[in-house]
């Protein structure tokens, strides 16, 4: 019954977000949210959360084995490899206490305790460095989950009592712990984010999108549930919930999960049960079945990077080269929309050097007062480029505002191509020939910076 309301909750917050007017276009971001990729390949990638877990399976088939221990030797049978989204340590978080047993306060009413309350150093890179060092010696990757695992922000009715970070600042310095206590103990220096419970909204107006902006990361999502964190009435049938929605998903269609992110837990669920222990060997057969290759979330973007837009398309070169000069040219959602016509707002988003937001995120979240520029407020997500393209001559007011939303004229074009060294550029206000043609003036060389 539990874990039935818990799916309710999720299905009504799925359900009142495609009521609300679709915003089919959101936003340019230099940090976008990777569910899944295109591709054509039967490759997919896994992901852990909440470890290193340094206490045995429940129930126990190992000996008294560390779950991630069982968890690796599986990976490594399978010849698979995955992303682990680990955090540093809960043991700060108290004073608490536990709550029912099969909700979501299972370990703790205030904060998360991982693997369990009172058990916190038998989990996380602090207190399991042998667990780290052999998830990076068997090649699989890290991602930030937090150190101590509180949510950036508050967090609806399930979560309505929960401690939650207050600030950018705060989640910042959470994040940038982790960060150091990997790169200085084991040389590893992250690339990925994973917010706890997937809260995005600080309190201060910022989001973890900034946050990994500062951080250099790109926020690791998911597209497939490995299931196993929500309790049932039997270990059991959740090992079942676990393999059989996998096994009809591909019996209907074997290519479906190319491209995609199956999230597993490593560590208790609410029942504080592991079926993962059983479970992920049973997963892993069927992927091979399939002919999948399971790799971390960083191969996988190696081989292709956006959701709508494969490596197979002509434009991908010129998405990925503007990409790795530093240009923001992918929404948030990792897709590039082709089909949408650009916006001013975009535009100045597609010039701006990535080192311009980081510099706006930084004031803001440091609190240095901001002006609003044209009309635009200094929370906008695209104030920073706003303010670098109209200081610089490179777009301009109209009538003394900038509207972010306003389709881009010929006009605008006319007078930006010249300053970046296209002085005979033929004019095309598609997203694709503006994305072409950028390319050819910033992407190879950097100019405009």
């Amino acid at each position: 019954m539990k874990a039935q309301i818990i799916r309710t909750a999720k299905w009504a917050k799925r359900t009142l977000k495609k009521l609300r007017p679709v915003d089919e276009r959101g936003v340019l971001s230099p940090v976008r949210r990777i569910n899944r990729v295109a591709l054509s390949e039967r490759v997919c990638a896994m992901t852990f959360d909440d470890g290193p877990t340094a206490l045995p399976p429940e129930p126990d088939h190992t000996g008294g084995r560390a779950l991630t221990d069982h968890l690796l030797d599986v990976l490594r049978e399978y010849g698979a490899h995955a992303t682990f989204d680990v955090i540093g340590s809960t043991a700060e978080n108290y004073p608490d206490r536990a709550g029912k047993p099969g909700t979501p306060q299972w370990g703790g009413i205030a904060y998360d305790h991982y693997p369990d309350l009172n058990c916190d150093d038998m989990a996380g890179a602090v207190s399991q460095s042998r667990l780290i060092g052999r998830i990076l010696a068997e090649g699989h990757d890290l991602s930030n989950h937090g150190y101590r695992h509180i949510i950036f922000g508050k967090k609806g009715v399930i979560y309505g009592k929960r401690r939650y970070l207050q600030s950018g600042r705060e989640v910042y310095d959470d994040l940038k712990k982790l960060d150091d206590l990997l790169r200085e103990y084991h040389g590893y220096s992250l690339s990925l984010g994973r917010p706890p419970h997937y809260v995005d909204r600080l309190p201060d107006g910022l989001t973890s999108y900034d946050i990994y902006l500062l951080l250099g990361y790109q926020y690791m999502g998911a597209s497939f549930d490995g299931d196993g964190w929500l309790p049932k009435p039997t270990y059991d049938e959740e090992v079942r919930a676990m393999v059989e929605p996998m096994r009809a998903l591909l019996e209907a269609d074997p290519d479906a999960l190319c491209g995609q992110i199956v999230f597993q837990k490593d560590g208790y669920n609410m029942q504080k049960r592991t079926p993962v222990a059983d479970g992920l060997a049973q997963q892993l057969e069927l992927l091979r079945k399939y002919g999948y290759r399971v790799v971390p979330v960083g191969e996988l973007t190696a081989l292709s990077q956006f959701e709508d837009l494969g490596p197979d398309d002509p434009l991908y070169p010129t998405v990925s080269g503007l990409l790795r000069a530093g240009y923001t040219v992918v929404y948030r959602d990792n897709r590039v929309k082709l089909h949408l016509p650009v916006t001013r707002g975009e535009l100045a988003m597609f010039v701006t050097p990535r080192d311009e937001l980081v510099r706006t995120v930084r004031e803001r979240m440091e609190g240095k007062p901001l002006s609003a520029i044209g009309g635009l407020d200094a929370r906008h997500p695209y104030y920073g480029a706003v303010r670098y393209t109209l200081e610089r001559g490179l777009l301009s007011l109209a009538g003394g505002k900038f509207d972010p939303a306003a389709p881009i004229t010929p006009a605008d074009l006319q007078g930006l191509y010249p300053q970046l060294g296209g002085s005979d550029v033929q004019v095309s206000t598609a997203r694709a020939d503006i994305l072409t043609t950028l390319f050819t003036l910033l992407g190879g060389s950097g100019a405009g910076r």
